[in-house]
């Protein structure tokens, strides 16, 4: 279901995963947690119908594949995509990329703001899973 980074542990990948679902983003917004190889790492994405979902999922991959290499670059730290159904906003959260799909023009900022907010609560989690391992 969900193909995980080594860099990620499956503790933190449940605690993102929980967290995504508490930040209550609206219903019609996909939000991923990418490695830089473009891998899913998190998820919570909306399935109304299987061919929709299939080809938003397509979309996204795609979208992740070309966002992972920008950011792979060094230059930005955010990435805003336009796309057929919205806009997709990529925030960096090293060592990975939260992407958010879907989004309307009318909802752009908030949405940025938003991302960069559950950013750095990922951004906790990854750090003390990170410690968690060093203590190992």
């Amino acid at each position: 279901m969900i193909e995980r980074t080594a860099e990620v542990s499956q503790k933190a990948v449940e605690r993102i995963n929980k967290l995504l679902k508490e930040e209550n983003y609206p219903g019609n917004i996909d939000i991923l947690l990418i490695d830089r190889f473009g891998n899913l790492v998190a998820q919570r994405i909306r399935y109304s119908d299987i061919e929709e979902a299939m080809e938003s999922t397509f979309t996204l991959i795609a979208s992740c594949n070309t966002i992972s290499k920008t950011f792979a670059q060094g230059d930005a730290t955010e990435c805003i995509i336009r796309g057929e159904k919205g806009y997709i906003i990529a925030v960096e959260v090293e060592p990975t990329i939260l992407v958010a799909a879907g989004i309307p023009d009318r909802q752009l900022g908030i949405m940025l703001q938003r991302l960069r907010s559950t950013a750095k609560k990922i951004k906790k989690i990854i750090e003390e899973d990170a410690m968690e391992k060093v203590t190992v």
